[in-house]
């Protein structure tokens, strides 16, 4: 390897991009955010004069349409106010993870008598939440920056209380000076290769929840969903087949607001539940080793960082398919045995096949596009297996992943902030009823 990383920083760096969450991830975001600034809070929570939260468009798309766990709702008006009821930073993104009757009650009353305010700034970071709590004395801040769980700081009346440890946001400048991208796709393979079972058994031990959720998804069918749809759709089943339905019913399960908490992958929980699932599925049924089924969970994360590090944590690209759902496709080509060379050309053709998919927001229907994506992928695959692959130069395929991805960077960087202002400012007029027909 060309880099002074050592396999004991690598295997931490992995275990800080996999942290648990109960839904949506931003929904734990606002969540931990307000939670910090409401415990702060000295008098009776009803009687602050205002909750006012201050989100990035890019927070702000991915919360409109998703589940509250423990709530059975959508909306940033009722996680805000719950969140204050609850006021327990220490579930950071578990917030949700149980919502007693008293605090329901509670976060109803704050958000029938409109005690919560919502703004979107335009130039801040795609990880963004900051919660100023005002009372009659005091005025407290809290701010969620750079990373999903990273409390930057807590203020009462400009004074620090609180000082997190400085986390750095995926949304780096230089991303080809990343450890991850110092490394080729080639180097990650062969470093995945050395590692024992000792070294990544904490992967399996993470990756139990994911199962979970997805056997509480095919459990509690959600009608119309697309996993019951799809299994409708389904006469024969292939392995493929499988890995879809395992995937989508975790993913149903979690825009819905299931309970169940989800290993997330560079703070996405359907990052987390895509770079997975198909990999279990797949060694379930194929009967791959345990090692080869533990490095593939490796693999597909460390890949899913290497492309989210050049997109961004929270882009106009759609992260679940085309960092996710390439991340899986190469780790499922990986426990086939194909070689460095095939599993490379295999990143180039799904980067190829997925780079126009743009993220219009966190919904239940991110199922559709991801197993869509997924299935297109397992094609690649096959494709691969005869010697197909896109070629260099078609499109922005550069025949070198690394080239690849520093032009996906600045197609990204150059048109993720207006495409995401355009969109929240659709998504808004939509739900407002702006777009219907007189």
């Amino acid at each position: 390897m060309h880099t002074k990383i050592t396999k004991h920083e690598i295997l931490t760096q992995v275990k800080d991009l996999c942290v648990p969450a109960y839904g949506c991830t931003e929904i734990g975001s606002i969540g931990y955010s307000v939670a910090a600034a409401a415990k702060c809070v000295k008098d009776d929570i009803k009687n602050v004069k205002g909750i006012h939260i201050n989100v990035s468009p890019y927070i702000f798309r991915n919360v409109m349409r998703v589940g509250v766990p423990n709530l059975g709702v959508c909306g940033i008006y009722k996680i805000a106010a719950t969140a204050a009821a609850i006021a327990d930073p220490a579930r950071k993104l578990e917030m949700f993870s149980s919502v007693t009757k008293q605090q329901k009650e509670l976060g109803q009353y704050l958000y029938d008598h409109s005690l919560v305010y919502v703004k979107i700034p335009v130039k801040c970071d795609p990880v963004y939440v900051q919660t100023i709590i005002e009372t009659k004395q005091d005025r407290i801040e809290a701010l969620i920056e750079g990373v999903h769980n990273n409390l930057s700081y807590v203020k009462v009346n400009n004074k620090t209380v609180y000082k997190g440890k400085k986390m750095k946001s995926l949304e780096v400048k230089n991303p080809e000076k990343l450890w991850i991208n110092n490394l080729s796709v080639e180097e990650i393979i062969e470093f995945v290769d050395t590692c024992k079972t000792s070294d990544i058994d904490f992967l399996e031990k993470l990756f139990k929840m994911n199962v979970n959720i997805s056997e509480y998804g095919k459990k509690h069918l959600i009608e119309n969903s697309y996993t019951a749809s799809y299994i409708k759709s389904c006469k024969k089943r292939t392995i493929y087949d499988r890995m879809i339905i395992d995937t989508a019913a975790a993913i149903d399960a979690r825009m819905s607001g299931a309970n169940p908490p989800v290993m997330s992958s560079c703070g996405s929980g359907d990052h987390g539940l895509t770079a997975s699932i198909p990999l279990f599925t797949y060694h379930k049924f194929a009967k791959t080793s345990r090692i080869k089924f533990l490095r593939s969970l490796l693999l597909s994360n460390l890949i899913v960082y290497k492309i989210k590090s050049n997109i961004g944590n929270l882009s106009c690209m759609c992260g679940s398919v085309i960092a996710a759902v390439t991340a899986v496709i190469s780790a499922v080509a990986y426990q086939m045995n194909m070689n460095a060379k095939q599993l490379t050309s295999i990143m180039e053709s799904c980067l190829h096949s997925f780079n126009c998919t743009m993220c219009d927001g966190a919904k239940l229907s991110c199922t559709q596009a991801i197993c869509t994506a997924m299935l297109g992928g397992f094609n690649l695959i096959n494709l691969a297996k005869v010697g197909y692959f896109t070629k260099p130069l078609d499109g922005i395929v550069a025949g070198d992943i690394n080239i690849t991805l520093r032009i996906f960077k600045k197609l990204s960087k150059e048109n993720s902030r207006k495409f995401n202002l355009s969109l929240v400012n659709g998504m808004c007029k939509l739900n407002s009823g702006a777009y219907k027909k007189k």
